[in-house]
């Protein structure tokens, strides 16, 4: 075999692996397949107290179990104080953000709704949140 026919072989060989290697990396980055996340249905809206009946408190109430899918709660306190919290792993780390947000506006702050997910809110043995 000649320098020259070694050579060109070398050269369609690296531009055969170039293309499979450019083909590999379109796919990867245009999206290529992906495991499927868990279908989130419905959620259960477990209510612990009564609705807030300010307005805008009402409002937010009424939105985060409309929206609310993963883990959610809805805290009030004294006066016009609240606070929610959504898309948490666990309804701990949704009850302890509600918490907080409601006790920077006021005192005496408790859940009065959580939202937990229909579904297991694992996938391949990682939480989501």
């Amino acid at each position: 075999m000649t320098p020259d026919v070694l050579q060109n072989r070398l050269k369609a060989m690296l531009a055969a692996v170039l293309a499979a290697m450019a083909i590999i990396m379109a796919g990867l980055l245009l999206g290529g397949p992906k495991a499927a996340l868990p279908d989130i249905a419905v959620p259960v809206v477990t209510r612990i107290g009564p609705a807030p009946e300010n307005n805008q408190a009402a409002r937010d109430h009424a939105g985060l179990i409309e929206q609310g899918r993963y883990h959610a709660a809805f805290a009030v306190g004294d006066g016009a104080a609240y606070g929610w919290s959504d898309n948490y792993a666990t309804a701990d780390m949704a009850d302890a953000a509600a918490l907080a947000w409601c006790r920077d506006a006021g005192e005496n702050c408790r859940i009065v709704t959580r939202i937990a997910p229909a579904t297991d809110m694992t996938h391949e043995g990682q939480a989501l949140s």
